[in-house]
């Protein structure tokens, strides 16, 4: 007997829905190359590296997984055919598509997929809390691979579908080593990787021997790094490019009026949060974290950085309402987590002994000394970046803190993001974290999880750490019966939400602005943005005077 045994929800092939019938418009067409201007630089192209906004475009169009979140956000499988569950729930067992190569032409089979994920546990990778509870992973024949569990895993199926658990070539890592795969990629996706010039551009050409029939259309997808938004639009109006996301909301309507260019807008699974860090004076006081959270008006960012539609108010720690078991945890008569509200700052503030005792509207301690937080940010890496950074360090000012800012570029921010707490030298940091899995677990697992118990410590960016958090996070990991993990989640998501151990921040909508050329290219609320069924309509491109 079986707890699930899940169809082949993929009974005919994605080559399927090619056509005319599948989207209802022109036939799609067969080459060129689709210039993608893209606000940010990728820092390895090794799942087991990094976790970071490109490499995800990257990993969807190259490498793939045994499950997928579809356009619809339902999980199905992909390099699977099925799974099923064993009746105790300690086996996962999943038969796998026949017949597939890796652009190198090394076969993906269950050998392939024991080893990714045995050495991901092994070395351990960054990806390795995806498989928190797998304790073995066993070919049982060429297409049959299980996963064996401690315990029950609630969100063993939709951390699979994450991509940084893809499957790349385990002849190249043999061959080679793990720093090679750093700016090497080869996996069974629809593009490989061609060339990639540091700061300038990452190329992929088309995968010949991909294994859906007559996919992808394009030869090649040229991610061109523009952080500048403002020259990744002129791109874009010029024909230099035929696509680009994170565009300043109030350009959006000026752009969706222009007759050769298409604007769509979605709910992300992305939420601003700035870093406090929770192990320097005073920011080791929760008060002070509590006032800074009511010295922020959200709805005020919402409003002046997002243009009221490219961003919504947090309601839940890092969980927009998209993702699974989200619970609204503001407060009665609240509409966002800690809404703008001064005078409950100064009290919070009061509490952890920072008042203005010499009325030049700057806080102090008992002893006269100032408060003073160093804030600091990127360009170009998420939307609305800046001006964001710039209303928060406006807001903070206003409520009496003294800040200090740097906006730094995006390689040197995340290499200073990731050092030990005794090197950090930060106090304040705007990020953004989404949610490919569009699951609570890679959050309580990976985010708010006590820093020095992290297998990837650099994560948890706060250094905070509450037992009775992990000690939540960890049930809800284990907890099948979705009831009670939701209980659990709650719990969780009150308890973060007291703590406070970031300022919460809106969450953004993705923007995709392109060429109206350029079609069936996909945008999904879980941030992946995959090009197999992506054409070009070239005689259109001629009519608009776009020729390369």
């Amino acid at each position: 007997m079986r707890v699930m045994n899940v169809a082949v929800l993929f009974c005919v092939l994605l080559v399927g829905l090619v056509g005319l019938g599948a989207f209802g418009e022109a036939e799609p067409q067969y080459g060129g190359e689709l210039v993608y201007a893209y606000p940010g630089e990728a820092r390895s192209l090794f799942p087991g590296t990094v976790w970071g906004w490109l490499e995800m475009e990257i990993w969807a169009n190259c490498l793939e997984t045994l499950v997928q979140r579809n356009a619809e956000g339902e999980l199905v499988p992909y390099l699977a055919k099925s799974w099923d569950f064993s009746e105790d729930g300690l086996q996962c067992t999943f038969n796998l598509r026949e017949g597939i190569q890796y652009a190198d032409g090394s076969p993906f089979n269950a050998e392939a997929v024991e080893f990714v994920y045995s050495e991901a546990l092994r070395v351990p990778f960054g990806s390795v809390s995806m498989l928190s509870g797998v304790n073995k992973i066993e070919a049982t024949d060429e297409y049959t691979v299980v996963f064996h569990f401690d315990k029950p895993l609630a969100s063993f199926i939709a951390n699979m579908s994450c991509s940084s658990l893809s499957l790349w070539s385990p002849a190249l890592y043999q061959e080679h080593g793990k720093d090679y795969m750093d700016t090497h990629l080869l996996g069974t996706g629809p593009f490989m990787l061609d060339e990639w010039v540091h700061g300038e551009y990452i190329r992929l050409v088309k995968n010949e021997n991909y294994w859906q029939d007559g996919l992808p259309y394009l030869d090649a997808i040229k991610y061109v790094i523009v952080p500048d938004e403002s020259v990744r639009i002129m791109m874009l109006e010029a024909g230099e490019a035929d696509r680009t996301i994170n565009v300043n909301d109030f350009e959006l309507e000026r752009l969706d009026a222009a007759a050769d260019i298409t604007v769509r807008t979605i709910p992300s699974a992305r939420q601003y949060y700035i870093i406090i860090n929770n192990v320097v004076h005073p920011l080791d006081n929760a008060n002070v974290r509590r006032a800074l959270n009511y010295a922020v008006s959200k709805k005020g960012i919402v409003q002046t950085v997002f243009a009221g539609v490219g961003a919504a108010v947090p309601r839940a720690p890092i969980l927009s309402e998209n993702v699974a078991f989200f619970t609204d945890m503001t407060k009665p008569g609240e509409d966002c987590l800690y809404e703008q509200d001064l005078d409950m700052a100064a009290r919070y503030f009061a509490l952890a002994g920072f008042e203005d005792r010499d009325g030049n509207g700057i806080l102090e301690d008992p002893y006269g000394e100032e408060l003073t937080l160093k804030l600091w940010g990127e360009e170009g890496h998420y939307k609305g970046d800046v001006k964001l950074f710039e209303a928060l360090g406006q807001m903070l000012s206003n409520a009496g803190v003294k800040v200090e800012t740097q906006i730094l570029e995006h390689a040197t921010y995340s290499a200073k993001f990731r050092l030990e707490p005794e090197r950090a030298e930060y106090d304040l940091g705007v990020l953004a974290w989404g949610i490919p899995t569009l699951d609570p677990d890679e959050v309580a697992l990976n985010l708010f999880y006590s820093y020095l118990d992290l297998p990837r410590p650099g994560i948890n960016r706060m250094f905070y750490g509450n037992p009775e958090v992990d000690a939540l996070a960890m049930e809800q990991h284990y907890a099948i019966d979705p009831v009670e993990r939701q209980a659990l989640l709650d719990q969780w998501a009150a308890q973060v939400v007291e703590d406070a151990p970031v300022i919460f921040m809106p969450t953004l909508s993705l923007n995709l602005v392109t060429r109206t050329y350029l079609h069936n290219d996909e945008i999904r609320s879980n941030e992946a943005f995959p090009h197999a069924f992506a054409w070009l309509d070239q005689e259109e491109m001629a009519r608009q005077g776009v020729s390369r």
